[in-house]
């Protein structure tokens, strides 16, 4: 063996704190404990860098897991409806400043399109949707552009 490192014994073991807060900047990562109750806050991940190449957290984002005692609750996940974007994911974690706690935030961007003049409403094509309330239109194109054949 080159080195004698991991074949030495282990340090004497000590209890775990039961009580703090944990911040870890550089991951995104906040735990804390008071006694019998703990809670893991994730606000990182590789998916903002990498966006095609992610790992399990990045393309299923765990935001939040909570214990007190035997109960669990993991994994928490939020996923917004609007545009449908998809889950939430957040780029960063910091502390709030007026209050003890944290706070994760996320920027998204989506395509929105105004209602469409009168002239281009096709009356006949708006229904109601069968999932929703909402009512759908059918877009009108606008006309080709004329070819010149030779």
């Amino acid at each position: 063996m080159e080195s004698p490192a991991p074949g030495a014994g282990l340090p004497p073991s000590s209890p775990l704190p039961e009580n703090f807060t944990r911040h870890f900047a550089n991951s995104g990562l906040v735990r804390i404990r008071r006694r019998a109750t703990t809670a893991t806050i994730f606000g990182g991940g590789d998916w903002a860098a990498l966006r095609d190449i992610a790992s399990g957290l990045a393309t299923n984002p765990t935001l939040f897991k909570y214990r007190k005692g035997a109960a669990i609750l993991e994994p928490v996940r939020l996923a917004p409806g609007f545009f449908s974007l998809g889950y939430f994911r957040s780029e960063g974690l910091v502390p709030t400043p007026a209050a003890p706690g944290w706070l994760l935030h996320q920027t998204m961007r989506a395509a929105y399109y105004q209602p469409l003049p009168a002239e281009r409403r096709n009356a006949a094509a708006i229904t109601r949707s069968p999932t929703t309330a909402a009512f759908t239109a059918k877009w009108i194109s606008p006309p080709a552009p004329a070819t010149k054949s030779a």
